[in-house]
């Protein structure tokens, strides 16, 4: 029998509300200056990686399955999750504890000002413009970055995890004093440049290939908002 597991690095990218798969969002810009890398690294000899822009309320199930059937084990394996806005506050969340009911760990959870949003009925929705509620981190995530803003009535919210001793925080950096909007925040250059970077070390801890420094021909999309 054919053997599919060949996967080893696993991304996926989860856009905000009303963003469409494909459209110029920030999620897509990171999703381009990962995929020419990768696409670098791959006609090197470099190990496979599969990177997924995904819409903020697309199925967490398929999204997991795909990890079960074609990932290789654990050990050589690396599980990236990046969200904006309800992707971020929403969508990540339920991918990463779904990916562990499959008994994956998350290596890196990326929240880019994560936005609550309620399941019960419309009028709660307006609890996404308030920081009372906590987004919940499951134990399997093992570290977070994060990037809010406070300029906007829709902010950043909160974040909890279900176990401090198993999940740590890098960072939560508060991109406010940079001018930055709910909207523009997910276009922010340097914000962008460093997500990259991290996705890239940890592919580089999970290969014996160092990577490269990408080529960006006409430079990174200008910051829009």
């Amino acid at each position: 029998m054919t053997d599919y597991r060949f996967i080893r690095n696993f991304v996926y990218l989860i856009g905000g509300r009303a963003q469409k798969t494909g459209a110029d969002t920030g999620i897509m810009r990171l999703w381009a200056m990962l995929f020419r890398w990768r696409a670098e690294a791959r006609s090197r000899g470099d190990a496979f990686t599969f990177i997924m822009p995904r819409e903020w309320n697309d199925s967490v199930r398929e999204m997991a399955a795909l990890l079960q059937r074609h990932s290789v084990p654990a050990r050589d394996r690396r599980v990236i999750i990046a969200g904006y806005s309800w992707g971020a506050g929403f969508g990540a969340p339920r991918l990463a504890r779904e990916v562990k009911r499959a008994g994956a760990i998350v290596d890196l959870l990326i929240l880019i000002d994560p936005i609550y949003r309620s399941k019960l009925p419309l009028a709660f929705r307006l609890l996404a413009f308030t920081t009372w509620f906590g987004i919940r981190i499951p134990a399997n995530v093992k570290e977070v970055l994060i990037y809010r803003q406070r300029r906007d009535a829709l902010k950043g919210t909160r974040v909890r995890l279900d176990d401090r001793h198993r999940t740590r925080i890098l960072a939560d950096t508060d991109l406010t004093p940079a001018g930055v909007t709910h909207h523009s925040i997910q276009y922010h250059v340097p914000m962008l440049r460093e997500c990259f970077d991290r996705i890239r070390g940890l592919f580089a801890g999970a290969t014996s290939h160092r990577p490269g420094t990408p080529h960006f021909r006409g430079g990174l999309p200008s910051c829009r908002g």
